[in-house]
């Protein structure tokens, strides 16, 4: 879908349900990086998963290369109303 539809469809979206609806969306074509802030006004969600590795034998380059995605492509992009979680970290 080009991300002009997109656009309209989530904009369309949350101007009939208002914040009644949650809105999400599967990142799974790289198509973040072609968005722009206003793109991704009316989400709630983002979701990753074009990241996969098969060949990733520890799961780390999957770490690193989404890391590198979300602060390159996604966290320049997101509105004050969006909310970043912050890594639950347990002592051992």
């Amino acid at each position: 879908m080009a991300v002009a539809n997109f656009t309209a469809v989530t904009h369309s979206l949350r101007a009939a349900f208002g914040k009644s609806l949650l809105l999400y969306t599967n990142e799974c074509t790289g198509g973040l990086a072609r968005m722009s802030a206003a793109d991704l006004a009316d989400l709630d969600l983002l979701s990753f998963t074009n990241l996969y590795d098969p060949h990733n034998q520890d799961g780390v380059e999957e770490v690193v290369a989404a890391k590198k995605v979300y602060e390159t492509s996604v966290l320049p992009k997101l509105s004050p109303h969006h909310k970043v979680p912050t890594p639950h970290r347990t002592s051992v």
